[in-house]
């Protein structure tokens, strides 16, 4: 029998506090430290690839209703079939010991979905199991490590934590899955021990008739932390690149332009480059609901996103003036830069580190456009001063 006991703390900011637990059983206490935390600049090492199998182990993740299909859900099997054979697999590479804080004991963080269709046990969350297999380089012939299932409680849309021991207990299996010898095995030099020190992790849920739903970004390794406040200059890098690509359209517009229409061009600018992923999103065949206009008319219509248009001259007319209008409006997108990639505020917030390849990616997006400007700026008023002095 499993006793469950915990210590509830409320959640404030979103910070943390080390825990120390004295005694055992009944005369056992727990005392926090000072909150840490505040400031984080988390590097994860995000998996490489992630595939979902049904309870029959076919690769395919369960629907569980939901529009958004960035998840996929698997199961904890039914009372009928208990045996489910459905999981979760994510590969990894560049797994070492180096780019741990803390080797002995690495960091696995997950932010699980859950999707209940019974309330279950009030006592206890949804229970789910990691373990970790090694990738060998020929899977006919070469042998495999298995670790044994490390089972934990689930956090629902939190980031949790969850420690590993660097010495994990495992099989050693053939190729086609006999046992060979067990042990305990180290999660850097053998269970990651490839070439590329690759790994797989498979995540299963253990509740019969609950779902966890995962992506690949829901599942990775905490290494070392990033400087924060390095971390947080990137982030105003990030505003400095915004500023300047919108200063610099200004300047540009206004040698050959006056000033209310300079600043709606501008404003314009910056209004496409913030919408550019939406508008693309329109134009594609995959869309749903036509362009504005047939939206407008959906609306005031009530008529949903899915069902069809009369075939009239009037719908004809709409259709063909919005898909004039979104042609003109994805040109304009390919003619500003994309404004959300370069604005880092949502990095900073969940205290995630700002890749120096994305940074990069960023600044050198905005000189490029802001150097376009100004060439553009200088032979406008180079054009002007020769017609002026002619």
């Amino acid at each position: 029998k499993i006793v469950y006991r915990r210590v509830m703390v409320q959640l404030a900011s979103g910070h943390t506090h080390r825990a120390t637990v004295t005694g055992s059983g009944e005369n056992a206490q727990v005392e926090l430290g000072v909150s840490a935390g505040f400031f984080r600049s988390r590097r994860p090492i995000y998996a490489n690839g992630l595939q979902s199998f049904n309870r029959v182990g076919e690769p395919a993740g369960n629907s569980v209703g939901k529009e958004w299909n960035y998840r996929e859900y698997i199961d904890g099997g039914s009372a009928a079939n208990p045996e489910t054979l459905s999981r979760a697999e994510f590969t990894y590479s560049g797994i070492t010991a180096s780019a741990f804080p803390d080797p002995d004991r690495p960091v696995l963080e997950l932010t699980l979905a859950i999707f209940r269709t019974y309330l279950g046990d009030i006592q206890q969350r949804v229970i789910a199991s990691i373990q970790f297999e090694s990738i060998p380089e020929d899977p006919q012939t070469d042998t495999r490590l298995q670790s044994d299932p490390i089972r934990f409680e689930t956090a629902e849309m939190s980031i949790q934590p969850l420690p590993i021991s660097r010495k994990l207990s495992g099989r050693r299996l053939s190729a086609d899955g006999t046992i060979l010898e067990t042990g305990l095995y180290d999660l850097f030099d053998d269970y990651a021990g490839s070439e590329n020190h690759r790994l797989k992790v498979v995540l299963r849920c253990e509740d019969i008739n609950q779902y966890i739903g995962v992506a690949q970004a829901d599942v990775y390794f905490r290494s070392r932390d990033d400087v924060f406040w390095w971390n947080f200059a990137k982030g105003y890098l990030g505003l400095w690149a915004q500023m300047m690509i919108v200063v610099s359209v200004g300047v540009a517009l206004s040698t050959f332009l006056s000033t209310p229409v300079t600043i709606l061009g501008a404003l314009v600018v910056f209004l496409v480059g913030f919408c550019s992923p939406f508008i693309r999103y329109l134009v594609s065949p995959d869309a749903e609901g036509g362009g504005p206009i047939e939206s407008f008319v959906r609306i005031i219509s009530q008529m949903n996103v899915v069902q069809g248009l009369e075939t009239n001259w009037l719908n004809t007319l709409m259709i063909n003036t919005d898909k004039l209008i979104l042609t003109v409006l994805n040109s304009l997108t390919w003619l500003t830069p994309n404004f959300s990639e370069l604005d880092f505020s949502t990095y900073l917030t969940h205290g995630y580190s700002i890749s120096n390849d994305r940074m990069l990616m960023a600044l050198l997006v905005s000189l490029a456009f802001v150097g376009g400007c100004s060439l553009i700026g200088y032979f406008t008023l180079k054009t002007r001063e020769i017609a002026g002095k002619s």
